[in-house]
């Protein structure tokens, strides 16, 4: 029985190199996945998709207009 093995120390290191790069390679996909799942829609899908009245109401929860100008302009798409 002349064979002779890797040392405890290399078959160490070897786990450790390949439990580091199969976590790398698990973290690069996770982040293009999940950059994926994050993208906002188009602007355009949500105008071919919702009337005039939700359109506006969803500028004003995100802020794109203000209090007054939501009333204003939800006056006149009323009166239309």
């Amino acid at each position: 029985m002349d064979k002779k093995a890797i040392s405890p120390l290399m078959s160490t290191l070897l786990l450790v190199v390949f439990a580091i790069l199969l976590g790398s390679l698990v973290m690069s996909w996770g982040k293009g996945y999940m950059t994926s799942i994050g993208e906002k829609p188009a602007d355009n899908a949500v105008s071919e998709t919702c009337n005039p009245a939700d359109q506006l109401q969803i500028r004003f929860i995100n802020g794109e207009i203000t209090e007054q100008q939501y009333a204003d302009m939800k006056a006149k798409i009323s009166k239309t």
